[in-house]
């Protein structure tokens, strides 16, 4: 009696640009560039996307006059806006060294933190991952 063939089963690489209705990660998006200000710009980005092809449902971002978005701008303070360095402290009674492990003044604690713990927490983090002897000794070094 002849053998029955077995069908072959497992997975099978997805095809990109190809329909699966029940794969919405596999849906590619057409290629699109926005205008370009210097000569060529916009083919290397079709080209780029050809090889490469951006992922269904994310739009292309775009910035004024359709071209690519303006970097975020600055945050934080800016210069000047904290004094000259040849000002006088906004805090005399305060040692410089407040906030440092060394010196006068309290140490990390008044930061309300306390580095080492995380330090000790990670290590044992790292040790329930990968169980190496080299992180027990670690870890019995930073617990004293």
């Amino acid at each position: 009696m002849p053998r029955a063939k077995k069908p072959q089963g497992g997975l099978k690489p997805p095809t990109p640009g190809k329909a699966y209705p029940n794969r919405t990660d596999m849906r590619a998006q057409p290629v699109a560039a926005g205008p370009s200000k210097q000569y060529g710009e916009r083919a290397a980005q079709e080209r780029s996307q050809r090889q490469l092809p951006l992922a269904g449902g994310a739009a292309i971002p775009s910035g004024p006059e359709g071209g690519p978005p303006s970097a975020p701008g600055p945050e934080g303070p800016f210069p000047g806006e904290l004094g000259g360095l040849a000002d006088a402290t906004n805090r005399p009674g305060e040692p410089i060294t407040t906030g440092l492990p060394v010196g006068a003044g309290a140490g990390p604690e008044a930061l309300g933190m306390n580095p080492g713990e995380n330090v000790k927490a990670e290590l044992r983090a790292l040790f329930r991952a990968n169980p190496i002897p080299e992180l027990a000794d670690l870890i019995a070094e930073a617990d004293g």
